[in-house]
């Protein structure tokens, strides 16, 4: 006995097919047999259950949908905390697990969504090898000025950290652009003027250190060395300074968060268009 919806060739005890629940005919179940069937599928119309055949594509979507919207979710809750000194560690944590997350997810959204995150891995790659090679060329440039004489260690410490915040810019601009690209397919236009703020504060607030901070080191590092051994007091002052500015990067850092944020509702709540396609199961 074969199925006409499913192919198949179930038991002939069988009053309805087994894998796709269609009447059977001829079928001997308790005395009584079913109708002759009408109209006969071919196997190719058949829909099975997923027990039967393994896991639709719908099914893999879904997937894909929850890891974005769990990545999102972490995404927002590391960049709500990132800024807070003592689990700084911990919100970096939580952003790269979502980050994550959000790429093995990459295909539930579209194509526009798949490219803008493979842009942004690029965009951020770069980025991170450039804070490497801006790290290593800041400390080589602070040992060369230390072996300096006291008058001429100042202005080269200056001209060191001139560079360092010169390229911190460049650097800052790849991450920005991978932070924007990353969830810019997902958000509505309140989500993206979130994120485009966040990117526009975080060179604000970096301007501002740099304008605080560059007018005081010359005359702090020439306070150090100006005896032998040297004072550290200024320096470790400036420092200290310096580490209360980096508190300003809670604004950068809640307005991704918010973007985040939108991102994760507007998927909770169905509002983003996923991949054209087999339609998603019901959650």
């Amino acid at each position: 006995m074969t199925c006409r919806r499913c192919g198949r060739t179930p038991d002939a005890s069988f009053a309805f097919c087994p894998y796709c629940g269609t009447p059977l005919s001829g079928a001997a179940y308790r005395g009584f047999s079913v109708g002759t069937p009408t109209t006969v599928l071919p196997p190719a119309a058949a829909s099975y259950p997923p027990w039967t055949t393994g896991t639709p594509v719908s099914y893999a979507r879904r997937r894909e949908v929850d890891r974005t919207r769990t990545g999102v979710l972490l995404l927002a809750a590391g960049s709500a905390i990132g800024w807070i000194p003592v689990i700084s560690i911990l919100g970096g944590l939580l952003v790269l697990i979502g980050a994550i997350l959000v790429i093995l997810g990459r295909q539930a959204f579209g194509a526009a969504h798949e490219r803008n995150v493979l842009i942004a891995i690029v965009l951020y790659v770069i980025g991170l090898v450039g804070a490497f090679l801006l790290a290593g060329s800041f400390l080589s440039s602070i040992e060369t000025a230390a072996s300096l004489p006291a008058t001429e260690a100042a202005s080269a410490v200056v001209s060191a950290f001139d560079g360092f915040l010169i390229g911190s810019v460049i650097v800052g601009i790849f991450s920005g652009l991978a932070t924007v690209l990353f969830l810019w397919a997902l958000l509505d236009l309140p989500g993206k003027i979130l994120i485009w703020a966040s990117f526009v504060s975080s060179f604000v607030i970096l301007g501002v250190v740099w304008a605080v901070i560059t007018g005081q080191l010359g005359n702090a590092v020439a306070s150090a060395f100006v005896g032998s051994p040297p004072d550290l007091g200024p320096l470790i002052a400036l420092d200290n300074q310096l580490n209360s500015l980096r508190l300003l990067d809670i604004l950068p850092d809640l307005l991704a968060a918010g973007a985040a944020y939108v991102a994760w509702a507007r998927i909770v709540q169905g509002r983003i268009p996923e991949r054209r396609g087999s339609p998603l199961p019901p959650g």
